[in-house]
């Protein structure tokens, strides 16, 4: 094969051209005589214009690129599952403000307009990771993004919002979410007293145990200024033995609740449970953790089955 190409690139470069590719370069110019032709070219030097190349990202974790993009794929899948007439992406509904309640705002993943042009269904898109795979099983969501929806249906005015996750990049969950006046209305008076109090007042909220806070104090302090030690005070004497104490206790009671636990499931034995109190029943493996297999879980009927 090598001699062959060799011989045929020969043979091309002895050829001589014929009539019509000797007419064909006299009405072209090709890149090695354009030069030429223009005025002075061969007497001057021309400045290399600097090519300014596309920013490439780089590889590695970036969450919200990644997230994003994610979030389209889920968003065009949800339309074209359910045949929707049209809709509206993030990128054209933007951040949508209530027409009542000025310091209610939304920014939709998704709408779905009917034949009319009308808005009637919302999409909530989301792309959880396998480790969250457990809170998504059967028929349930995680707390948050239900109420997520509920404030997207308070600020749109829709009566129906569907969830939808690709757990893992892999499993797609839609879970659909009917509007829920009641809660609404809690939301919008939780917002309303959090404006008036901490907004106006410019007054941060007390420190405590929510995510909210913990997320606050990071993008408050996001890093810390080396060298700067502050002088002990009372005060956080006080907090540090208030994390040892807790620390302690709460060890403490996580190994009483499995002793009790214990003794329970073996008061039940083989039975299926002890009326009134508890049930003790097989629940499925997980297909998001590999070290998950079916086993059988006890709990009291005042617990919340998760």
């Amino acid at each position: 094969m090598r001699r062959n190409a060799t011989a045929t690139s020969a043979h091309w470069r002895r050829r001589r051209p014929n009539r019509a590719h000797s007419a064909w370069r006299r009405r072209a110019r090709p890149a090695t005589t354009i030069a030429a032709h223009a005025d002075g070219a061969s007497n001057r030097v021309l400045p290399v214009p600097e090519i300014e190349e596309p920013e490439v990202p780089k590889p590695g974790r970036d969450p919200m690129r990644w997230g994003a993009r994610i979030q389209r794929l889920v968003t065009r899948e949800w339309f074209e599952m359910h045949h929707f007439f049209s809709m509206l992406e993030e990128e054209q509904l933007r951040t949508l403000r209530h027409p009542e309640v000025g310091i209610a705002l939304a920014s939709p993943d998704a709408i779905a307009l009917d034949t009319d042009g009308q808005w009637f269904r919302g999409c909530e898109a989301k792309a959880p990771g396998l480790r969250a795979g457990d809170t998504w099983r059967g028929d349930a969501a995680p707390e948050e993004y239900i109420i997520q929806c509920q404030w997207l249906m308070f600020v749109t005015g829709l009566k129906r919002w569907d969830l939808c996750a690709l757990i893992g990049g892999q499993d797609f969950q839609l879970r659909p979410v009917e509007r829920d006046d009641e809660m609404i209305g809690n939301l919008v008076e939780i917002a309303q007293k959090f404006w008036r109090d901490y907004v106006i007042t410019n007054t941060p909220p007390a420190i405590d145990h929510t995510a909210g806070t913990a997320q606050y104090l990071a993008r408050r302090f996001p890093v810390e200024t080396r060298g700067l030690l502050l002088p002990a005070s009372a005060e956080a004497m006080t907090i540090a033995q208030e994390i040892r104490t807790w620390t302690a206790t709460k060890k403490e009671a996580e190994e009483q609740e499995q002793t009790a636990r214990n003794r329970l499931r073996w008061l039940c034995g083989e039975a299926e449970g002890i009326e009134g109190i508890c049930t003790l029943r097989l629940a499925k493996g997980s297909s998001y953790t590999v070290t998950r297999k079916p086993a059988r879980r006890l709990r009291l009927l005042d617990e919340r089955e998760d």
